[in-house]
């Protein structure tokens, strides 16, 4: 019982602040996409809505908040007696309700833009017709990914130090991968690397899976390096 109430704990502390940075985060945003419209009249987000505007910074915001998960809160909670277990399952529960409220904001403040402005354009990867629902769950999926990714190079690197340089090499996989499933083109980063010309398309119910089986590896790996990593206690 005592588990159970740390990880409810650690997954409500941990989404109360990095929401709050969300927040932040969605404010700039929104003010640089009017910025780019009303100064600049940048003809990529004229006529996007926020909430498309906002879907590829969300991935690097998630990256970035991913990597500092480790160093920001394991010490922190170990110091406070908890276990690296509550501590790994508190973090994944609060990834997820993180990357589902960060678009869940955006996607009400598109609407509430577009109820205004209803010639934004809100197409997407899924199609002019995916509706609001369907897109915040597959865009909160996508930049959930993204969170994983980061956490993993966190932990890699708080764990072993330089040797953490080969879990950059699992993110950038993890991410490609992800990006095929869903985007049908192969967008970033491995594209860098390799020239692919050709696009895939699969159903929605294989990415979804696909996705999952993704998460649920990488997940599976953090926990295994963080099970019984050394605290940095400085």
């Amino acid at each position: 019982m005592k588990s159970r109430n740390n990880i409810g704990k650690i997954a409500t502390d941990m989404s109360a602040i990095q929401l709050s940075w969300s927040a932040i985060f969605l404010l700039i945003a929104f003010l640089i996409s009017i910025v780019a419209r009303t100064v600049f009249a940048a003809p990529d987000v004229t006529q996007e809505s926020f909430f498309t505007f906002v879907y590829q910074p969300s991935k690097i915001f998630m990256l970035v908040i991913g990597i500092i998960s480790v160093s920001g809160f394991l010490t922190f909670y170990v110091k406070q007696g908890i276990t690296r277990r509550d501590y790994f399952f508190g973090a994944a529960i609060a990834a997820f309700i993180v990357a589902l409220l960060l678009n869940t904001m955006a996607g009400v403040t598109g609407a509430v833009e577009q109820f205004f402005f209803p010639s934004l354009e809100t197409s997407s990867f899924l199609g002019p017709e995916a509706s609001w629902l369907i897109m915040i769950i597959v865009y909160s999926l996508n930049i959930l990914v993204y969170y994983i990714a980061g956490w993993l190079i966190g932990s890699g690197f708080y764990r072993f130090e330089g040797g953490g340089v080969f879990y950059i090499i699992l993110a950038v996989a993890l991410v490609s991968i992800s990006d095929i499933l869903w985007e049908f083109d192969l967008k970033n980063p491995l594209k860098i690397f390799l020239d692919f010309n050709y696009h895939w398309e699969f159903p929605l119910t294989v990415s979804f899976l696909g996705t999952f089986f993704l998460i649920g590896i990488t997940l599976w790996i953090i926990q295994a390096t963080t099970r019984r990593i050394t605290i940095k206690m400085k």
